[in-house]
């Protein structure tokens, strides 16, 4: 059975290493979370996790799911791609919303806030998400 989401709004993230589909249906002003269990070209099989689950990543990154950040004195939108622990600290990993082949931004998220990494902190968690999450970074010819 296909079935295929009427919402235009539908984000692939990883959080803490698990892919998940965040569908948020205007509408009934309700957003949901499904596990990931198989993604390739043509299609992508999910898993409603249950009540309790969608809870809790929720709880955990609804506040600094979607952000505005300034750069060159422009504001842009950016979004969640993913998360993943580093020294006692959550890291998200931020992809331009207009634009998924800019290089992607890092921020610690701390008590449903983001906060810049110190210049050494910046590059080791750029080392383990380009790593970790390959697909959402764009190297650099040398």
């Amino acid at each position: 059975m296909n079935i295929h989401f009427s919402s235009p709004h539908q984000y692939l993230f990883f959080h803490y290493h698990i892919k998940h589909l965040l569908v948020i249906w205007k509408k009934e002003l309700r957003k949901d979370i499904y596990i990931v269990q198989d993604d390739n070209e043509e299609s992508i099989t999910v898993k409603y996790p249950g009540e309790t689950y969608r809870e809790r990543v929720l709880q955990e990154i609804e506040a600094v799911f979607f952000q505005t950040l300034e750069m060159d004195q422009e504001l842009f939108q950016v979004h969640l791609v993913a998360t993943f622990p580093y020294q006692n600290q959550l890291i998200g990993i931020y992809q331009d919303a207009k634009d998924s082949q800019k290089q992607p931004f890092l921020f610690a998220i701390v008590d449903e806030e983001l906060q810049e990494l110190t210049d050494q902190e910046y590059e080791q968690a750029w080392h383990i998400a380009l790593q970790e999450f390959p697909e959402y970074f764009r190297l650099e010819e040398r």
